[in-house]
């Protein structure tokens, strides 16, 4: 069965593998649970940062996105999440994140090594 989604809670709850897309390129591919509690992508962990927890009296430190959303017809170069990507460099516009294999099972697409 696929489900789509941009809730990460009942992505998680639903599914036994996730796959995280941005602007139609896959952002990470990984197990549930090890997306909710070790995501490295930093589009996905905003996107885990957004997810209501079930406690109302829990918090957590959002990861908020900043600037437009590109157009799906003229995506960036490069990276397509470059744009809105704290951690973008100069390399970010001109290579294309390959998705690599970091855990069994726990695909990542970034150039930076630190998250993957």
């Amino acid at each position: 069965m696929l489900f789509i989604a941009h809730d990460l809670a009942v992505v998680d709850y639903l599914c036994d593998d996730v796959v995280v897309m941005y602007l139609g390129r896959i952002m990470e591919i990984a197990p549930a649970g090890a997306l909710r509690t070790n995501a490295r992508h930093p589009y996905t962990r905003a996107l885990v940062s957004a997810a209501p927890l079930p406690d109302p009296t829990a918090s957590r430190d959002r990861i908020v996105l900043k600037g437009d959303i590109p157009s799906p017809i003229a995506a960036p170069s490069g990276c397509v999440f470059r744009t809105r990507c704290p951690h973008a460099t100069a390399d970010c516009a001109t290579t294309i994140p390959p998705l690599r294999e970091s855990a069994p099972g726990h695909f990542s697409a970034c150039i930076r090594e630190e998250f993957l």
